[in-house]
C-alpha cells in the first residue's frame, strides 16, 4: 500500500504541473454522477486500512466518536487520500510513534518538506461490523465524529466473498454519500466535493494491499461515483472526455468518440484511458494532453506533428517496444518476439489472480493449436519470480515470459492502462493492436488468427 502511495506521489511531481498553456483546444469539464457507468481507477478506488496500524489514534477515535451501534464485532477503519500526509499529521501531534515514522520516511525516501504544514481535512473514519447474516459499514463522511447521521451500508454476509466484477451491478445501485477532502500541491491546499460509496471487498483477487487474516474478514473498499466530463468536436467527430482522479495532479483521462459507448467491462473501457503528457490521434491530427486546471473545469490539448506519435493502448495503435525482464534474470525485446510470427498475444497476469489461473489451460490450448502463427508473451505482475517460473513450468506455458514487479515499477501498466487481470492484447507482426480485452474477449482471438 505504502509503495503504491509513494509511486503516486512521484507521479504527482512528474505530471502535476499547473499553468495556462499555449494550447489549441480547451475542453470545458463538468462534474457528473452516473450510477450506470463505472469509471474505476486503481489509485482512487482503494481499500480501507485498519486503525490497528495507528493504535494511539484509534484510542482517540473510540473515545470521541459517538453513534456506534452496539455490536461486539465492530472494527475501526479509515481511508485517506494522502496516507503519508495523514501519518505526518499524526506524528506532529504525537499520535504516531516517532521512531516508526522516521524509519518509514527514510525507507521510502520521502522528504517531509513536501507535506503540508497545516493538517489536511481528508479521509473518512469508518466502522465495519457483523450482525446475524449481515455485514454493515458506516463512514463518517461529514467528519462530525458521529456515525448516527451517516448512511449505514448493509450487505448479505456472502457479498464480501464475491469479486467486484460479480458485485458491480449491486455496487452501482448503492446510495451515494457526500464527501469533501483537501489535497496539497505546490504549497497550496485545495478542496474537492465528491460522491462516494463503501462496500465489502474481501475477495482475495481484488486486494491491492497486504492484510492480516483479521483485516481480510473486514476488508472494504471506497469508490467514487462521480467524475468530470466534457465534449469537443474535432474534424466533425464528437469526442467524449472523462476524468477520474483525486485532484488535477494525476488521474485517468478517458477519451473516445461519443458514438462509442462504455461497457460494464472495465478492461474494454481501459483502452480509452490516457494520462497527462500522452499523445493521441483525434480527428485529423495528433494532440498532446497538456494539463488540467486546479478546479478540473478545463482540460488543455495541444496539436503536434503527426510523426511524434503512433504508439498507444487503443485498438488500431501500435504496441511500443519494451525491454522486459525474463524469468532467468535476463531481458528480452518485445519487438523481437512480435516480429517472429504473424500474431502475438500479450498476456498481463499474476499467480495471485484466480481468473488468470483459470485462463491458463485455454492459453496453453491456443498456443498448441497455432504454433506456426501465434507467439505469446506473458507478463506477470508478481512479487516472487520463482513462484511465476515454477507455475509456468508446471502448467506447460512454453512461451516467452516477462516479470514486472508492480510495487517497484508499474510504468508498463500505466502506459497501457492495465488495471484488471487478466488483460490480453493481440498484435500483428508489425505491432498493430488488433484486440484488447479480458476473459470475455478471449473467444474472439481465435476468430482473428484463423
Amino acid at each position: 500500500m505504502l509503495k503504491k502511495i509513494v509511486l503516486l506521489s512521484g507521479l504527482f511531481l512528474l505530471f502535476g504541473y499547473q499553468y495556462e498553456p499555449d494550447t489549441n483546444f480547451v475542453i470545458d469539464m463538468k462534474q457528473v454522477t452516473n450510477d450506470t457507468l463505472n469509471l474505476n481507477f486503481s489509485y482512487v478506488s482503494t481499500e480501507l486500512i485498519s486503525l490497528d496500524r495507528t493504535p494511539i489514534f484509534k484510542e482517540k477515535v473510540i473515545k470521541n466518536y459517538i453513534g456506534v451501534p452496539a455490536h461486539d464485532s465492530i472494527q475501526y477503519y479509515g481511508n485517506f487520500q494522502e496516507t503519508l500526509q495523514f501519518f505526518y499529521d499524526l506524528y506532529k501531534v504525537k499520535q504516531y510513534d516517532k521512531k516508526e515514522f522516521l524509519e518509514l520516511v527514510n525507507k521510502i525516501h520521502i522528504d517531509t518538506l513536501r507535506f503540508s504544514k497545516k493538517p489536511l481535512k481528508q479521509g473518512v473514519i469508518s466502522i465495519v461490523g457483523f450482525y446475524k447474516d449481515k455485514q454493515f459499514i458506516i463512514g463518517d463522511f461529514n467528519r462530525n465524529q458521529d456515525f448516527s447521521d451517516d448512511i449505514k451500508y448493509e450487505f448479505d454476509i456472502n457479498f464480501r466473498n464475491k469479486s467486484i466484477a460479480e458485485n458491480l451491478e449491486s455496487i452501482n445501485k448503492l446510495p451515494k454519500s457526500d464527501y469533501y477532502y483537501e489535497t496539497y500541491s505546490k504549497g497550496t491546499i485545495h478542496t474537492y466535493k465528491r460522491k462516494t460509496t463503501l462496500f465489502p471487498c474481501a475477495n482475495i483477487y481484488d486486494r491491492k494491499i497486504i492484510v492480516t487474516d483479521k483485516e481480510a474478514k473486514y476488508l472494504s473498499s471506497f469508490r467514487f461515483k462521480d467524475y468530470w466530463q466534457g465534449e469537443q468536436i474535432l474534424n466533425q467527430t464528437v469526442y467524449d472526455f472523462s476524468y477520474q482522479a483525486l485532484d488535477n495532479t494525476f488521474g485517468a483521462i478517458y477519451i473516445k468518440p461519443k458514438n462509442v459507448s462504455f461497457r460494464k467491462d472495465e478492461i474494454f473501457n481501459a483502452q480509452f484511458m490516457h494520462f497527462t503528457e500522452d499523445t493521441i490521434a483525434l480527428g485529423d491530427g495528433y494532440y498532446k494532453i497538456d494539463s488540467i486546471n486546479r478546479k478540473i473545469s478545463k482540460l488543455y490539448l495541444r496539436k503536434i506533428k503527426s510523426k511524434e506519435e503512433k504508439y498507444g493502448q487503443w485498438v488500431g495503435k501500435y504496441f511500443e517496444n519494451r525491454i522486459i525482464e525474463d524469468l532467468d534474470n535476463g531481458n528480452f525485446s518485445t519487438d523481437v518476439v512480435i516480429k517472429e510470427k504473424k500474431y502475438t498475444l500479450i498476456d498481463f497476469w499474476g499467480t495471485w489472480c484466480g481468473p488468470c489461473l483459470d485462463m491458463t489451460p485455454r492459453l496453453v490450448a491456443l498456443h498448441n493449436k497455432y504454433p506456426e502463427k501465434l507467439s505469446i508473451i506473458s507478463i506477470a505482475n508478481d512479487q516472487d519470480k520463482n513462484v511465476v517460473k515454477q507455475y509456468a513450468k508446471k502448467s506447460k506455458m512454453n512461451w516467452t515470459h516477462g516479470f514486472v514487479d508492480g510495487r517497484k515499477n508499474n510504468r508498463i501498466y500505466t502506459d497501457l492502462a492495465v488495471q484488471t487481470y487478466p488483460t490480453f492484447i493481440l498484435v500483428d507482426s508489425g505491432g498493430k493492436i488488433l484486440l484488447r480485452g479480458g476473459a470475455e474477449e478471449f473467444n474472439k482471438i481465435e476468430n482473428l488468427i484463423k
